[in-house]
């Protein structure tokens, strides 16, 4: 790839942190003013006999709860994953104030029926406004992030059909198409096996799950159950999932984002280049080429504005959640993330040296800018194009390799996935009181590692999978949604150990190829990509 766009790295790095401090301050200023990140409240006073509708979701309230001012609560609460409403007493006073669990819908809206329905029918479509904070954050940050996530996922698709087919199609000798498709899959299996046996080596020793308090389940199931009930449905699994990576319509699978599909046929055109006559595949290989540069620069319009949309969505999600729920999901959370520093900073290093023969250090400073990327986006689809350059450009990694090698990776390489889900499912089987065989465990490997290739590459992608996982050891998948409020966190962190998983896989791949990287130049003598010397030791 020739077209060239600096990753702003330091600031994007400073937009992170910046981001987050002042969503965290958002965050605390939308709790004191009463209601959850949109502000969007209304106080009612109960009535001796009516029924609620809140977002089209009838609660009963009757005579029986009309003077119990918390038997009412918990009457809405009942409903609160359906409704996405809580319902609490009002701090500065006696009445009953129900607020808003899913900021992003804005007002949500009330209405009575019955006979006493007089008492509460002032509420009928009303709500207060939110604050300006609440405002800042559904109107501007949260839509200024998906704007710039999604201009970077908008190129994965073309660009991973057409680095795969001008890979394949430049490797040329299929035999050794095949031994360079065998080494990666072999080191995905391994590294991903690696990271479950570690995340369940360390949940089995911390067991976060025993002992978690009720009051804290409650909370996080009126908060997100309605968010579960829609996340948590299972994909179906078994001999159709084989089946459909050979699409019907490689257009319909485009559209679709079925990227196994995708990749199934941007092989078979990589491999049926080498077989038609050489005028045809002249002609066909610069279109494949060209579109591969025309993502590239979409993907440095989208770097320009990297810094804003990274703000944008690191202050969208902290102000949404802030950082409250750490403290009551601190052993999990502290268990995911001891489990991929491990797989980072202790077994990555580790494959590097023995496998790439490349030093650790070099490595990773020269793939900052995509570790940065990665955990600021939450995609590894939309880190491949970044990850793709930096193959090529600091890691002298010849383009027919990283063009075969990492657009497979960001789809089929998912570490930090993989224990991720082998943690969270033990943890919630540990919570609904389960205690899962060495049998069951085993299974979770096996599943965590083979469901981990299936998810999407986008953020959230690994709930619906991890929901099989759950009902595969007789775990209700319904209990995902205690993880649901600090997921965004963890997708964060397991995103950036997925993106350096596939670099190290494309090092190792790389190495065996016969090609291995330059050795090093001194971070003093670094003054840009171009200036660095292939021949300095390091």
């Amino acid at each position: 790839m020739s077209a060239q766009h600096t990753v702003p790295h330091r600031s994007i790095l400073i937009a992170l942190v910046l981001g987050a401090i002042a969503g965290c301050a958002a965050n605390a200023l939308l709790a004191k003013s009463g209601a959850r990140a949109d502000g969007q409240t209304a106080a009612f006073t109960e009535n001796q006999k009516a029924t609620l509708t809140i977002n089209g979701v009838g609660v009963g309230l009757s005579a029986g709860n009309a003077g119990d001012q918390k038997a009412l609560i918990a009457t809405v609460n009942k409903s609160a994953g359906k409704t996405g409403v809580l319902a609490s007493i009002d701090p500065a006073g006696s009445a009953t104030v129900l607020t808003s669990t899913v900021w992003t819908k804005g007002n949500f809206t009330v209405s009575a029926s019955g006979p006493d329905a007089g008492n509460v029918a002032s509420l009928v479509g009303t709500t207060i406004n939110a604050t300006p904070v609440g405002w800042l954050v559904r109107n501007v940050a949260d839509p200024l992030g998906r704007v710039f996530l999604n201009l970077l996922i908008m190129t994965v698709i073309p660009l991973v059909f057409a680095s795969l087919a001008v890979g394949v199609a430049k490797l040329g000798d299929l035999s050794r198409l095949g031994r360079m498709g065998a080494r990666t899959f072999a080191y995905f299996l391994l590294t991903s096996g690696i990271a479950v046996v570690i995340g369940l080596t360390l949940v089995n020793i911390v067991q976060p799950g025993k002992g978690l308090p009720e009051a804290t389940v409650a909370q996080m199931k009126a908060a997100y159950g309605g968010q579960a009930d829609e996340k948590s449905k299972p994909p179906e699994f078994g001999v159709d999932t084989f089946v459909n990576m050979i699409p019907r319509n490689p257009i319909g699978a485009a559209a679709d984002s079925n990227m196994l599909g995708v990749i199934f046929f941007a092989l078979l055109i990589g491999v049926g280049l080498t077989r038609i006559p050489n005028h045809l595949s002249a002609a066909m290989l610069p279109v494949l080429e060209a579109i591969g540069e025309l993502m590239v620069f979409i993907i440095g319009v989208a770097m320009r504005i990297a810094p804003y949309g990274v703000f944008a969505l690191i202050f969208s999600n902290t102000a949404q959640f802030g950082f409250g729920l750490l403290q009551s999901l601190g052993a999990y959370v502290g268990v995911v993330l001891v489990g991929l520093g491990i797989q980072m900073f202790i077994i990555f290093p580790i494959l590097l040296t023995v496998f790439g023969k490349t030093a650790p250090l070099a490595f990773f400073r020269k793939v900052r800018g995509v570790i940065v990327t990665a955990f600021s986006t939450s995609s590894s689809s939309a880190t491949l194009p970044t990850s793709i350059q930096a193959a090529e450009e600091e890691l002298n990694i010849p383009a027919p390799v990283a063009g075969f090698v990492l657009p497979l990776g960001a789809t089929m390489n998912m570490n930090g996935t993989a224990l991720f889900e082998g943690v969270t499912v033990l943890f919630l089987a540990q919570v609904a009181g389960f205690d899962l065989t060495l049998t069951q465990q085993l299974i979770v490997v096996g599943l965590s590692v083979i469901t981990a290739v299936g998810a999407a590459g986008v953020p959230g992608g690994s709930i619906p999978l991890l929901a099989m996982v759950l009902l595969t050891v007789n775990v209700p998948a319904d209990f995902i949604f205690l993880i649901l409020g600090v997921d965004r966190l963890l997708d964060m962190c397991r995103t950036t150990v997925n993106v350096v998983g596939d670099l190290t896989a494309v090092v190792y791949v790389n190495r065996t190829e016969g090609g291995g990287l330059a050795p090093p130049v001194p971070p003093v003598a670094v003054t840009s990509p171009a200036s660095a010397s292939p021949s300095a030791s390091p």
